[in-house]
């Protein structure tokens, strides 16, 4: 039986060429079934919170059912299917004063606080 020598380990040719037309060759890996559930789920979930969450909250979400997932990739799959949170509104300050004459008194001195001599103001 030959071998051919490979950099990291050595196979014949028959088991290579066994395995490339082998049955199992074509259905996905373990990786590609649990991105593609997860590709799956994540929309709906996404929809049942009212498409507002976004990464955080949607991992916290799918793991609280017991669904093994990282925040990586949750954030992956919605940047993959164009899903994305409702960010909120800035925060902007208001600093209308509704009341100006009552918290700050009327200015009787003028702004002048030099009247030519001492105690005068």
């Amino acid at each position: 039986m030959k071998f051919h020598e490979w950099p990291v380990c050595r196979t014949s040719l028959a088991s290579f060429y066994r395995w490339r037309v082998s049955k199992d060759r074509g259905k996905p890996s373990g990786a590609s079934a649990i991105w593609a559930r997860s590709k799956a789920l994540i929309p709906m979930h996404h929809a049942k919170l009212d498409a507002i969450y976004g990464v955080p909250r949607i991992t916290a979400h799918l793991q609280d059912e017991g669904i093994l997932i990282t925040r990586k990739t949750v954030a992956k799959a919605m940047n993959e299917l164009g899903i994305a949170e409702i960010s909120p509104r800035a925060f902007v300050v208001k600093t209308t004063i509704a009341y100006y004459e009552e918290i700050f008194p009327p200015d009787l001195v003028k702004r002048i606080f030099d009247q030519g001599y001492l105690n005068a103001v």
